[in-house]
């Protein structure tokens, strides 16, 4: 199975916001659906992305590469967006 744009933009989301609600916050949905996400892409992916703490997530090295490489995506997706003038 590969891993959803949706799912590796709540990776990245996630690494950037350090929160769930705050990840949630960006992408405009509730920070359960960031939850979910999250749980889709370690399972596509077939790797951890974040250790679950009582106090949030943590982004493992695999999570920080995931968002890395998302970020360039996003990049991506927004000079497409400009060649088309949307």
């Amino acid at each position: 199975m590969a891993a959803r744009w949706d799912d590796l933009k709540a990776v990245m989301h996630l690494v950037r916001a350090g929160s769930l609600a705050g990840a949630g916050d960006a992408l405009k949905v509730n920070y359960t659906t960031v939850a979910r996400r999250i749980s889709r892409a370690e399972k596509a992916l077939g790797a951890v992305l974040f250790e679950r703490l009582a106090d949030g997530y943590r982004p493992t090295r695999a999570g920080h590469t995931v968002a890395r490489e998302a970020a360039k995506m996003e990049g991506s997706e927004f000079d497409l967006l400009r060649l088309l003038g949307r």
